[in-house]
């Protein structure tokens, strides 16, 4: 007979993925987050077998070798933390409010405290980044809010995750790319003008890029 998938299971696999990828994204150095990432895979992976979808991307990323601790370090370090033209912003107000006041920090800083949850100084990373706002929506399935944290990823992460993906998943056609190749820029979910980020020519890293494609299970 078919399995019966309860929404219960169903909101325990989307906080079991967005809980690794909230540590992946601030502490990719913290012991056992890449192993509780490829746990949330296998979970997110059994449900879509079970609900009949497409399982085999989170099945890839079971069957991929594991990074060494020191090579996840270097290549979070390249991507999100160096101040050359390819490094990829972690925080919504770098793609949606350059040049502007940052409203989207404001506005998850009283989602967050709306919900009870003081972030002022936490790792020393603005409220609006990636893996702050992946660990809200963790905290929201937790307290049995499922709606909430899809109003709140709406609301934020979806409105740039497109771009973000892009610029992290992007790889050249050949190792001998030009660096003026430029990956194609996703389009404002308003149809504005087209969110874009400087773009590295080297790979980025396997898991990372697969992370973000698949962050708001469903």
């Amino acid at each position: 007979s078919k399995p019966v998938v309860t929404q219960q299971l169903q909101d325990f696999a989307r906080q079991s993925v967005y809980d690794a990828l909230s540590a992946l994204f601030l502490q990719p150095e913290a012991k056992g987050a890449y192993e509780n990432y490829v746990e949330a895979m296998r979970a997110a992976a059994g449900l879509a077998a079970e609900l009949g979808t497409n399982a085999a991307p989170f099945e890839a990323v079971l069957d991929a070798p594991a990074p060494e601790p020191l090579e996840l370090e270097r290549e979070y370090a390249r991507l999100f933390l160096g101040t050359c033209e390819g490094t990829v912003p972690l925080a919504e107000s770098a793609w949606l409010h350059r040049d502007e006041i940052p409203l989207s920090q404001l506005e998850c800083r009283k989602a967050y405290a709306d919900a009870g949850l003081e972030t002022a100084g936490i790792l020393g990373v603005p409220e609006d980044h990636l893996g702050l706002q992946l660990g809200f929506l963790t905290v929201l399935i937790l307290k049995n809010d499922p709606a909430a944290a899809t109003a709140f990823f709406e609301a934020h992460a979806a409105k740039w995750l497109p771009a973000f993906a892009v610029s992290t998943h992007w790889r050249p056609a050949s190792s001998r790319a030009s660096s003026k190749s430029k990956p194609p820029s996703p389009r404002r979910p308003d149809g504005g003008e087209a969110l874009t980020s400087p773009s590295s020519s080297t790979p980025p890293p396997y898991f990372l890029g697969r992370a973000v494609r698949y962050s708001h299970y469903e």
